[in-house]
């Protein structure tokens, strides 16, 4: 594919022309009164062309900006530190060049904790122009099969699962590796779930149902009842769960009198 640019009747009526051909050299030809056919020597690779009435610009491959002729405007002074150039334009005293990188993470994925057995997802936000590549890492250096997309979703998660997630994400320009979200999965002892109406009655007993500071016991579900009679519950809340989990009512009663008693202990 040859890429043709006519530079039109700008300051003094030039007249010139450009030539991108498919060897990634540049032709030029016409009115060269600021020495805007005046290819430099060695160009090379050059992907798009552009031109002002009395300058020029070549894109090259690894999105670079070459730009020669007149410069009464600053307009050959080719930007440098905004990355690699996906496009260029030009006018009679200016140059216009947009950038594809370097790429910037919007949004980093976030430590999570998650319960074993259980699913979770890392999510991540990237400014660049497309396309983009995605991989997802463990411990930085194992990279997650199947996983190049945005978001990383994990299922039934493991103990060995606990650690550091990545993500690359890379286009033509360039590429950015995101922070490490940390994972820690934690276990799910076994839980007495309440699914009817329920008195538990410790009259007569010494009974206690203790949490061990760090469990779920009993699960109440919703719009039923838990009735604890004479029962001691200790140990029952921390921060790696809690002895009693209600979504429904738990009552404490003392139907035997003063004689008798109950103790719920949720420190």
């Amino acid at each position: 594919m040859r890429l043709l640019l006519c530079l039109g009747a700008v300051l003094g009526g030039s007249r010139a022309g450009l030539e991108a051909q498919t060897n990634g050299l540049v032709v030029a030809w016409g009115q060269n009164s600021s020495g805007q056919t005046n290819v430099p020597v060695g160009l090379s690779n050059v992907v798009a062309i552009a031109g002002g009435g009395h300058n020029s610009l070549a894109l090259r491959s690894k999105g670079t900006v070459v730009a020669w002729g007149a410069n009464t405007s600053g307009q050959t002074n080719a930007p440098t530190g905004l990355g690699s150039f996906v496009a260029v334009a030009a006018g009679s005293s200016y140059t216009l060049t947009v950038s594809g990188g370097p790429l910037r993470v919007l949004l980093a994925p976030g430590n999570q904790t998650v319960a074993s057995g259980h699913a979770v997802e890392f999510r991540t936000a990237v400014l660049s122009l497309p396309p983009l590549g995605y991989q997802w890492f463990f411990a930085e250096t194992n990279s997650i099969s199947g996983a190049m997309g945005p978001v990383l979703h994990l299922t039934d998660v493991q103990f060995s699962e606990s650690g550091a997630y990545t993500v690359v994400v890379t286009n033509g320009f360039g590429a950015v590796t995101s922070s490490p979200a940390l994972l820690r999965v934690v276990g799910v002892p076994p839980t007495i779930t309440i699914a009817a109406n329920t008195v538990l009655d410790g009259s007569g007993h010494q009974l206690t149902i203790s949490g061990g500071n760090a469990v779920c016991v009993l699960f109440v579900n919703t719009n039923l009842a838990l009735t604890l009679v004479n029962l001691t519950i200790a140990n029952g809340r921390s921060d790696k769960g809690a002895a009693l989990f209600n979504e429904g009512s738990v009552r404490a009663t003392d139907p035997g009198g003063a004689g008798r008693f109950y103790r719920l202990v949720m420190p």
